[in-house]
């Protein structure tokens, strides 16, 4: 999984680019750990999220605690909307 970090003032997007697993969710908890000590608003950007684990289910849970309704996920892939809404948290999640 790569991760692009990108900051415009008090907005920090991730682009995630590849598969959110176990692997992988270490590096991504840290970039949301850092953003959030500074920022008003984190944006995900999945256009090029392939999959998405459950590990990678509970970062984005963290994340939406932490940031308190100020977190945006943007560009869903069918599949990884459709995982989303399996779960129930296209309801719950601030999701463009």
């Amino acid at each position: 999984m790569n991760i692009i970090h990108q900051k415009d003032g008090q907005i920090v997007t991730l682009l995630l680019d590849g598969k959110l697993t176990n692997d992988s969710v270490e590096p991504f908890e840290q970039m949301i750990s850092e953003a959030s000590n500074d920022v008003e608003q984190l944006i995900l950007d999945c256009k090029n999220l392939t999959f998405i684990s459950s590990a990678g289910f509970r970062i984005i849970i963290a994340a939406h605690h932490r940031f308190a309704g100020r977190m945006i996920l943007k560009h869903l892939s069918s599949n990884v909307y459709h995982a989303f809404d399996m779960t129930g948290l296209t309801s719950v999640l601030k999701i463009q």
